[in-house]
């Protein structure tokens, strides 16, 4: 990833969708996109909610975790999950 622009969001498409991330050598010539995370549900197996404002901590240049918020019951709740190796 060093070297790329970056861009992860949360399409909104309604519905609970997965986070998706955009890269680009360039800043202007994207290439498709890849999914950046996945739901809640698919790492906790808790009932769907939506997750959203995505925002990562580097480590030596490197993305070590990854922190959402996250809308169901608790409107305070999120996570953070850590990035593979």
């Amino acid at each position: 990833m060093e070297g790329k622009s970056q861009i992860i969001e949360k399409k909104q498409l309604g519905g609970n969708r997965p986070g998706l991330i955009y890269q680009s050598k360039d800043g202007i010539n994207w290439d498709r996109p890849e999914i950046g995370y996945q739901i809640n549900y698919y790492y906790f197996k808790q009932p769907l909610a939506r997750s959203e404002r995505p925002n990562i901590l580097w480590k030596d240049g490197k993305p070590e975790y990854l922190f959402l918020a996250c809308h169901d019951d608790d409107p305070t709740a999120g996570y953070f999950l850590k990035v593979g190796d």
